[in-house]
């Protein structure tokens, strides 16, 4: 059995990790356990605070800090002193990748130690005061040949390679029907589900047993990407494909339906972030952009539709284009103008306001 780890070293007790709250510290360690190797989280605000056993402000609080620039970062630092970054589905953790390569240099260097220790003690005992060798491995044993005679040397294998080859290609250029009708064509090697692909019998036996409900709108939602990376999948093996997001699913429905039972506990007239009408599932709460406390204290303080702009930009391309921190910026550029020129522009170019009527909007 093979068991995932997240290195963390002790310089993190210096660093302002430590100062944060011990409900933050909790969410960003939660962040660091269940990261998969490239650091990527797949969860929204409500999974993370049921992971990190923190309340939903707790954890929304938590994201924001560790998403913002530390103005005491070292220079050479890339990401500015982030920890943290909103990707589409989730989070990723900016400097994961780095630290795992640290760690393995340093499990090297330990190793060195421990074998140049070794050697120490070992020339230190030997009562000759010569340094042991280290005896040579043993040869294998030849294999014993078989009753039809020796095994195939690597050539014979070259060879018995080269002539299938030379049948396929005659089999192509128009042997007899029946000869090419027994050949072996192999899989091919798809980078996105076909149109006419369905799962099987097998597969939604499979899904009802791993609690996954809504099987078919889940494989419409693969329909609308790539998949396998650039090694793409083997056509025969979709089922093993949409197998491994099982997992993953039933999660986000269990999350979904914590989130209907949290909404339906609260009352009317909170912030726009938690409000009950605001009906999002998991999978598009992960992608969508939210407005920020910046964002409603601007449109309190100037008397703008806060939901119909959210709305308008949810609906323009920009959003997906940049990180969760610029949109952020992007749009509260885009309140200002509305505030000045009276129309909210979710998308391209903003129109130039006069000096005057930006500082006051900005004021």
């Amino acid at each position: 059995m093979r068991h995932s780890y997240t290195p963390i070293f002790r310089d993190v007790i210096n660093s302002r990790v430590w100062a944060l709250s011990p409900a933050a510290r909790a969410v960003w360690l939660w962040l660091h356990l269940v990261a998969d190797p490239e650091g990527c989280i797949c969860a929204d605000v409500t999974g993370v605070a049921v992971g990190a056993r923190v309340t939903g402000p707790e954890a929304r609080e938590a994201l924001e800090l560790l998403g913002l620039v530390d103005a005491d970062a070292d220079a050479e630092d890339p990401f500015q002193g982030r920890i943290i970054e909103r990707m589409r589905g989730g989070w990723r953790v900016l400097a994961f990748e780095s630290l795992r390569e640290l760690a393995k240099v340093e499990a090297r260097n330990a190793r060195n130690r421990k074998y140049m220790q070794r050697a120490r003690t070992a020339a230190a005992n030997d009562v000759d005061g010569c340094v042991p060798t280290v005896s040579p491995p043993k040869p294998k044993p030849k294999p014993k040949p078989s009753e039809e005679g020796n095994p195939p040397t690597p050539l014979a294998l070259v060879e018995s390679v080269m002539l299938a080859k030379e049948a396929m290609v005659n089999d192509v250029a128009g042997d007899s029907p029946a000869h090419a009708a027994s050949r072996i064509v192999p899989p091919s090697v798809v980078y996105a589900i076909p149109a006419t692909w369905q799962p099987s019998q097998s597969l939604r036996g499979d899904a009802t047993m791993a609690g996954v409900a809504n099987l078919d709108e889940r494989v419409a939602s693969l329909r609308s990407g790539p998949i396998g990376g650039t090694r793409g999948v083997f056509e025969d093996a979709l089922d093993d494909y949409v197998r491994t997001f099982f997992g993953k699913w039933r999660t986000w429905d269990e999350t979904d339906r914590a989130k209907a039972a949290v909404a339906a506990s609260k009352p009317r007239g909170q912030s726009y972030r938690d409000r009950p009408e605001d009906t999002l599932t998991t999978t598009q709460a992960a992608s969508a952009f939210r407005p920020s406390a910046d964002h409603e204290r601007f449109c309190n303080k100037h008397d703008l539709d806060l939901t119909h702009a959210v709305k308008l930009y949810r609906q323009s391309p920009e959003h997906d284009k940049v990180g969760f921190a610029e949109s952020e910026r992007r749009f509260l550029e885009r309140l200002k103008c509305w505030a000045v020129t009276g129309t909210f522009h979710p998308d391209g170019p903003l129109p130039k306001a006069r000096r005057a009527e930006r500082e006051g909007a900005a004021a």
